[in-house]
């Protein structure tokens, strides 16, 4: 089974989103660690993956950073070129 990594990008600096994922209800229990700052990174299935770009692009804050790290989370496969 093919396993992908969610890991918080430090260069967005952009709290909006952070605080917005901290106070929601319906977090998918797989970004709970990242989001209430008990791990920096999490491996997941593509499933899991899905389901967290979904939630995380919803929240205000998501497309606000600068240009070089436009999110607060990088989700995928680290050994593709472009992470989102």
């Amino acid at each position: 089974m093919e396993r992908y990594l969610i890991q918080v990008d430090y260069e967005n600096n952009d709290d909006a989103w952070w605080d917005a994922a901290r106070s929601s209800v319906d977090c998918p229990k797989v970004l709970q660690p990242i989001v209430h700052g008990n791990e920096d990174e999490v491996v997941v299935t593509a499933r899991q993956l899905r389901q967290a770009e979904v939630w995380a692009g919803a929240l205000p804050g998501w497309d606000e950073g600068p240009q070089f790290a436009p999110h607060p989370l990088l989700m995928g496969n680290p050994a593709e070129e472009e992470w989102q």
